[in-house]
């Protein structure tokens, strides 16, 4: 008998009378939190992530899928963000592969990242006619916090609403363009004055200006630390309010990480545009930083 992670997932993604609702709910959150995990570290390990292919729901583009386990649920971005900066990562870790045994091929490189964003621009399409249609998209949709989502999808009765019931296109708008600077770095290389990512950099910063719950700002410190390592002066003030907001969460290591990060970047001059990128800011303190 399978008994691949993959399996129970699937087993489970609708009601199971064999398994209690609270237990099913707690296998849901933990396993997204276990792929939210790989995905993030193999931003900073320079590695394909290990576990994202095992898991259905993360391969879909589409918010309402039926999967037992959905990243929405734990961090209020769409799934098909996070596919695409798992898929991110793996380019990049092909690439220095590639690089290292002088067998690079640019326009196949070009040709992989061209698909990705073409990936890219669908799911943003998508995103910017549920933003216009706001009210539709949400009627009988989840809008509590993380786990409490997890919680109520499973039947359980200890869901709390979140008051700011529209945040989660914001939410997946903010991981979406991070993701996208991501990979014009992999692309391009550390270019921040490049028009491109400066675009893709400065619209994350307008949209990060719609979340302004702590709580929920806390779940984009990945996004916000990647952006804020290519801010130019004009924008850092900006990117210090926004992370004033989460004082009240400074005692959490992974939020003075991100600080700590930004500003060791921010005091390096002119990095190396060939040999500088996301894994060496996210490794700048000295060892590599796992930003959840």
């Amino acid at each position: 008998q399978d008994l691949s992670v993959k399996t129970v997932l699937d087993k489970l993604a609708y009601p199971n009378p064999t398994v209690p609702s609270a237990e099913r709910a707690a296998f849901q959150f933990f396993s997204a939190v276990i792929v939210l995990n790989d995905i993030v570290a193999s931003t900073c390990l320079e590695q394909s992530p290990e576990l994202l292919p095992l898991f259905s729901g993360v391969q879909t583009c589409e918010s309402n899928s039926e999967s037992a386990m959905r990243l929405e649920d734990v961090t209020g971005c769409q799934d098909w963000v996070f596919r695409l900066i798992g898929d991110v990562a793996a380019l990049d870790a092909w690439k220095k592969r590639n690089l290292r045994t002088g067998q690079l091929n640019r326009e196949e490189i070009q040709r992989r990242a061209a698909m990705i964003e073409a990936r890219w621009r669908d799911g943003i399409e998508r995103l910017g006619w549920q933003q216009t249609h706001r009210d539709d998209f949400f009627i009988g949709f989840n809008s509590s916090r993380p786990l409490e989502s997890v919680l109520n999808r499973s039947d359980c009765a200890y869901g709390l609403h979140d008051s700011q019931s529209n945040i989660r296109p914001a939410v997946t708008a903010v991981w979406a363009y991070a993701a996208r600077t991501y990979l014009l770095v992999v692309l391009l290389g550390w270019k921040p004055k490049d028009p491109e990512i400066l675009c893709s950099v400065k619209r994350t910063i307008s949209v990060l200006s719609e979340v302004t719950s702590p709580a929920w700002l806390r779940t984009l410190v990945w996004p916000i630390c990647v952006t804020g390592c290519l801010a130019g002066e004009e924008d850092r003030p900006i990117l210090r309010s926004i992370l004033d907001k989460t004082a009240a969460l400074g005692a959490l290591r992974s939020v003075r990480d991100a600080v700590s990060i930004m500003e060791r970047v921010w005091r390096r001059e002119d990095p190396d545009p060939d040999t500088w990128d996301v894994s060496k800011c996210l490794g700048s303190l000295g060892h590599k930083i796992l930003l959840v």
